[in-house]
């Protein structure tokens, strides 16, 4: 499986990633926006359904990723 990321033309706060794992049959799906307020876990599971239909069988974790969470690194 490919890692990608995809930003919107905008860069207005829209990135989604994806990375899977094809021996442990784990996927992992995260949002990252500037503003944490703009992150929303449903918005999130519902744009991966499409995805998810591709790899049925696979565990799948969601993450929520924000500006303030990469304060400190």
């Amino acid at each position: 499986m490919k890692t990608k990321a995809t930003i919107n033309r905008s860069f207005q706060e829209k990135t989604r990633y994806v990375s899977g794992n094809a021996g442990d049959k784990k996927i992992l799906i995260c949002e990252v926006k500037l503003s944490a307020r703009r992150l929303n876990r449903d918005v999130l599971t519902q744009k991966s359904i499409k995805l998810l239909k591709k790899y049925e069988g696979y565990s799948v974790e969601y993450g929520l990723l924000s500006l303030e969470d990469i304060e400190g690194f």
